[in-house]
């Protein structure tokens, strides 16, 4: 599962506009593609400013294995894909 992780997020270096999203989805692709069922979470969180910012990850056995941010637990969920 890691070096899976690994390999998106390393081959998302070299694609144009990669972003959080393109990076989750593709990595729901592979695993789904090697038998692994992980789940795209989608949240939101409010910046200093008052603005709204976006984040997509990719959960698997309930750990984050594309797009930690470190900061993940202030993002409020608002969509699951399992």
């Amino acid at each position: 599962v890691n070096r899976a992780a690994w390999f998106v997020n390393r081959s998302s270096h070299f694609v144009l506009g990669a972003t959080c999203l393109v990076r989750s989805l593709a990595g729901k692709t592979v695993f789904s593609m090697y038998g692994y069922e992980t789940t795209l979470v989608i949240g939101v969180r409010k910046d200093g400013a008052g603005d709204i910012l976006s984040h997509a990850w990719l959960e698997y056995d309930g750990d984050v294995i594309i797009g930690n941010l470190g900061n993940i637990d202030q993002y409020c969920q608002i969509t699951k894909l399992e």
